[in-house]
């Protein structure tokens, strides 16, 4: 296992070299008000946070993911516009490998950008950006703690004033993103360290991130960063009920679970100019200070089958914009033992007070041997 984990460090490590990390595309987790680095029990877990996979309680050495999502504006369909199911959507793929100790995953997600609608309505232009990623954990624990660590790594590729008609606009879709030839994007090299603790105690799980503790200097010099891990700190600390215990065939019909983190605790106390120097990948990713919770209700109508509500919130923000920026989500997940279906729905706040706001649907699916 340990040469194993060393050649795994290598080849990450040479990936990384041109890496630019992206958001990941975990449909549940976005239901769920964008929680994940206290849970161990999914198989995106080791995103959020490296040290989950100690305490895995389910999972398959291989899985695979492929997620959609758009926001809905419905601006767009009533003054006419074309494509109006296309507001801002986004595509993924993951495929991931992983144990005990160790864990490989690999992403490609693709993203439109609307730049403008034709004179005559009947197409509009948009540039696509796909981002392909690269991601190894590795931890190491004892019965009530573990400590984890990942490298990310990636690449950005686009094309620019793509067309796509309004009288086909999903086959339209689907051929200009999947089947023509990308140029890469210039600068979006980038390499990313993170690390993870996790606390186990009974019913409640603890969890510590850094989302970054590197940053790359003139001359592709890589050095770590304190700013950076201060700034992209994040924990939390979860609620799960009892589930079905294979050793005493005990089912559990109705499991409740309560998670609660906070993300990036001190981004907003970083000076705009320490934060584009620590924190290169910003225009990549999008990172704030920012509070989410999660409530899910499981289902568990027999030990291979569960069916999941799913509730959450996300702050606008740790300063006035807490409630005003702040989105509630809601989501529906049913999982057997060899696939899983998830829905999401995000509302920002400010459509409860009337205003005029494109909320947005994920669906996903994933896939486990």
């Amino acid at each position: 296992m340990k040469h194993l984990t060393a050649i795994l460090i290598a080849f990450a490590c040479v990936m990384g070299a041109f890496a630019s990390p992206i958001a990941i595309q975990d449909v549940k987790g976005e239901a769920l008000g964008g929680i994940g680095m206290t849970s161990s029990d999914e198989d995106f877990s080791f995103y959020y946070n490296p040290a989950s996979l100690v305490f895995r309680r389910e999972g398959s050495p291989f899985s695979a993911s492929f997620a959609y999502s758009d926001g809905l504006d419905r601006n767009a369909f009533s003054n006419g516009l074309p494509n109006a199911i296309l507001s801002d959507p986004a595509g993924y793929a993951n495929v991931r490998f992983s144990g005990r100790n160790a864990a490989v995953g690999i992403s490609v997600s693709s993203r439109l950008f609307l730049d403008s609608y034709s004179d005559d309505g009947t197409y509009a232009t948009y540039d696509v950006v796909n981002t392909a990623d690269l991601q190894l954990a590795v931890a190491y624990g004892w019965e009530h703690i573990a400590l984890g660590f990942s490298v990310n790594g990636g690449n950005s590729s686009q094309r620019e004033g793509i067309r796509i008609r309004d009288s086909n606009t999903i086959g339209d879709y689907a051929l200009q993103t999947l089947f023509e030839r990308y140029s890469q994007v210039l600068g979006s090299e980038f390499l990313s360290l993170s690390a993870g603790c996790m606390g186990r105690l009974g019913d409640f799980t603890f969890g510590l991130t850094f989302g970054d503790m590197t940053w790359i200097a003139q001359g592709n010099e890589i050095k770590f960063s304190l700013a950076a891990m201060l700034a992209t700190m994040n924990l939390g600390v979860r609620y799960s009920g009892s589930r079905y215990d294979s050793r005493t065939a005990g089912l559990v019909m109705v499991v409740p679970s309560f998670t609660l983190e906070l993300h990036n605790a001190f981004l907003s106390a970083l000076d705009k100019a320490d934060y584009d120097a620590v924190l290169p990948a910003a225009d990549v990713r999008e990172r704030k200070s920012e509070i989410c919770a999660g409530l899910e209700l499981m289902l568990q109508l027999s030990s291979d089958f569960s069916v999941s509500f799913l509730s959450g919130f996300t702050s606008g923000g740790l300063d006035n914009r807490f409630f005003s920026g702040a989105s509630h989500s809601i989501g529906l997940s049913a999982r057997s033992k060899s696939m899983k279906g998830s829905f999401a729905l995000v509302v920002p706040f400010s459509v409860y007070t009337g205003a005029s706001s494109a909320v947005r649907i994920s669906v996903g699916a994933d896939f486990f041997l």
